[in-house]
């Protein structure tokens, strides 16, 4: 069954204890105040200790209690987050247990980013049918709190990879639409969806066009939250692919599992939403999900197919695989002409070339302020989420969108040419010629790891959302 994560502020008698912090850090620790364990034996145990470039686990049994030590890193790159947070969730997996206490001996500043390391590495989602145990974990940080209220973050971030993990069969446009619904009853947000052939008739021409062909019908899902009074409109896009065939572009029988997480961006949005509405939001915050499934049949969408968007932009589809960019550039049109936010963040696992470019561990970003880029550079090593920013270039990119008979192709002509910044600018190409602040987040690559998904990207967007 699935561990509950509580943050603490001390540890009752676990049948597990796991002590994490680096290795100076460990030297420090006063262990006799959590455990009765003889001086030498200690000392054998932190005099081993050798936090590398991946970290390390030292086990032993004190009494009838199993002692962990994990031992971070020693050291870090100015790219990377100062928590080694991306190390976290694989030393943590090989723990298991009925009750676990976790000591961190995080910094204050490093608080938020390793809470939500611990969250992804013991995830919601399981089917197994041979564990039944209700597992529970004591987290507690040794060195103060922080000043961001961890606990609603660390929730959300296990959720949005809940959502993540779950296959179609079980979480797909009728499971969104009722999650949004109960947030929407929950915590009265405002709640629109538009879906079916309605996407259709009001011109949603992306959305639509890319789910047409699927069981469920595709659908836009408005989740709004408006404070009586309010300085800034923040509008948060998601990606919601349930499933990605590729489409008739079909995807191979090795491309095509794993495609169930194509709804990442969607997962992250609607999570950020409802944790930053329970620690009530200050902004105008509007959600918007962009779900649907890119399947085949009768009505599939074709390449050489024009449909226009709701920018009111005309596009030659060369690439049925390349339709996340269709629903996301609908979800930021929307968001620009109609909620009329000032600034616009999508989230997307959009294209592999993103991870080709920067590796699987952070996430790349797209961005027409430097301002905004440069926030988020900070606020994402902080959530332990880094971000790099790839190359935002209209005057490089659009061009590899020509297309003689409509206003653009969905795919680039060149696939060597900075494919991640290209698909970031097709989305770009539909905002209006007074562009608000936009940034694009691809996650492609940190997604997953070790199979699981992260809900990566929930920390860095609710931290822009909230600490600003």
């Amino acid at each position: 069954m699935p561990h509950s994560i509580d943050i603490v502020s001390s540890i009752t008698s676990t049948d597990v204890l796991v002590i994490i912090g680096t290795k100076a850090q460990l030297h420090l620790f006063d262990i006799k105040k959590q455990i009765n364990i003889p001086d030498l034996e200690w000392n054998t145990i932190i005099n081993r200790t050798n936090g590398g470039l991946r970290g390390q686990v030292l086990t032993t049994f004190v009494g009838t209690r199993r002692l962990f030590v994990v031992t971070l890193p020693h050291s870090y790159s100015r790219h990377n987050s100062p928590s080694c947070a991306w190390a976290i969730p694989s030393l943590l997996r090989s723990i298991g247990g009925a009750d676990i206490g976790i000591i961190s001996l995080a910094e204050p500043d490093q608080i938020a980013a390793t809470a939500y390391a611990v969250a992804r590495a013991f995830p919601l989602f399981n089917k197994k049918t041979s564990e039944k145990r209700k597992e529970t974990i004591q987290l507690l940080f040794k060195n103060g709190q922080s000043s961001f209220p961890i606990q609603v973050g660390l929730n959300a971030v296990r959720q949005a990879a809940k959502y993540t993990e779950m296959p179609t069969n079980l979480f797909g446009v009728q499971e969104f639409i009722d999650e949004a619904k109960r947030i929407s009853d929950q915590f009265g947000a405002t709640l629109e969806i538009i879906q079916g052939e309605e996407l259709k008739n009001r011109g949603f021409g992306g959305v639509w066009n890319v789910g047409k062909a699927a069981k469920e019908p595709p659908a836009l899902i408005i989740l709004s939250w408006t404070p009586d009074t309010f300085q800034r409109s923040i509008a948060i896009v998601g990606k919601g692919i349930i499933y990605d065939t590729g489409g008739l572009s079909l995807k191979s029988k090795t491309g095509m599992p794993g495609m169930k997480r194509d709804m990442a961006g969607a997962a992250v949005v609607l999570s950020v939403f409802e944790a930053a509405i329970q620690l009530d939001c200050s902004h105008k915050l509007t959600a918007i999900l962009a779900v649907a499934e890119n399947a085949i049949g009768p009505k599939a969408l074709r390449p050489d197919d024009i449909i226009t968007m709701y920018s009111g932009k005309t596009v030659e589809i060369n690439n049925t695989d390349a339709e996340g960019r269709l629903v996301l550039a609908d979800g930021v049109a929307f968001a620009a002409q109609d909620i009329k936010a000032t600034e616009i963040i999508d989230i997307a696992t959009l294209t592999g070339a993103s991870a080709v470019a920067i590796g699987k561990n952070m996430g790349a970003m797209c961005s027409n302020s430097e301002h905004l880029e440069q926030i988020f550079i900070d606020l994402s090593k902080q959530a332990g989420e880094p971000l790099f920013p790839i190359p935002y270039a209209p005057e490089l990119f659009k061009l590899e969108f020509n297309s003689s008979i409509a206003d653009m192709k969905n795919s680039v002509k060149d696939r060597a040419n900075a494919q991640a910044s290209c698909a970031a600018q097709f989305i770009a190409n539909h905002l209006p010629a007074t562009q608000p602040q936009w940034l694009h987040i691809d996650m492609s690559g940190p997604t997953k790891v070790g199979g699981r998904a992260t809900g990566f990207g929930t920390g860095a967007l609710l931290h822009f959302i909230l600490k600003r």
